[in-house]
């Protein structure tokens, strides 16, 4: 019989693309030991997003009742390794839902500091990958979101915030300066979100995960 190790690492394919997404298949995997030994190899080789995909089968402890559903102590090992859980839609192909799933955890980790919640990563990541809300849609639920706007951030953390999500980069003094200005003097921050979620640099950050931008 082969060893475990030999078939389990179908699971763990890193994709360049996004890279550090990782793959694994719990068609072939059980608990305990082997599951923190997975996910401490691919912490080890770099990944920052896992994607899980299984069939119906060895997706609980009791094999005798296969379900569909991941259990919690998955998405408690993947945190315990700062790992994004992420999720898997059955049917769509794991290199694009990797993808999709790195761009909701960058909204997580930049606007509310912390990895995605399993019910949120998956209502995300669902409405991104069938087409019913755009990059700018998504980014615009973070930024508006009871969770981000109870920290009452101060125009300048919420223009920093902005740059990073959408530009990729911390803020230039003169920039921040300009914008901060410009809220301090009454511009609300729908128009200035919107200022930066309508911006090329924006455009290219849903291009490379694989997402229309779209508009608010």
């Amino acid at each position: 019989m082969a060893s475990w190790g030999s078939y389990v690492f179908e699971l763990c394919r890193i994709n360049a693309n996004q890279g550090l997404t990782a793959e694994i298949d719990w068609n072939y995997t059980s608990w305990s030991r082997r599951c923190r030994k997975i996910l401490i190899g691919l912490v080890v080789r770099g990944a920052k997003t896992v994607v899980v995909r299984g069939k119906n089968r060895i997706l609980t402890r009791n094999r005798k009742k296969p379900e569909m559903t991941v259990p919690i102590s998955y998405f408690n090992l993947c945190r315990t390794y700062g790992l994004n859980a992420g999720y898997y839609m059955v049917g769509i192909d794991v290199n694009r839902q990797g993808a999709v799933n790195g761009f909701v955890d960058r909204l997580y980790g930049y606007c509310l500091g912390r990895s995605g919640d399993q019910g949120g990563q998956q209502n995300w990541v669902t409405q991104l990958i069938n087409g019913s809300a755009t990059g700018a849609q998504v980014a615009y639920g973070f930024f508006f979101s009871p969770e981000f706007m109870n920290n009452n951030y101060s125009n300048e953390v919420f223009v920093t915030i902005l740059y990073n999500v959408c530009l990729n980069r911390a803020p230039d003094p003169d920039g921040l300066n300009n914008w901060v200005t410009a809220l301090d003097n009454g511009a609300d921050r729908l128009e200035v979100f919107r200022g930066f979620a309508h911006s090329d640099e924006f455009t290219g950050i849903c291009n490379s995960y694989g997402i229309v931008r779209g508009s608010i």
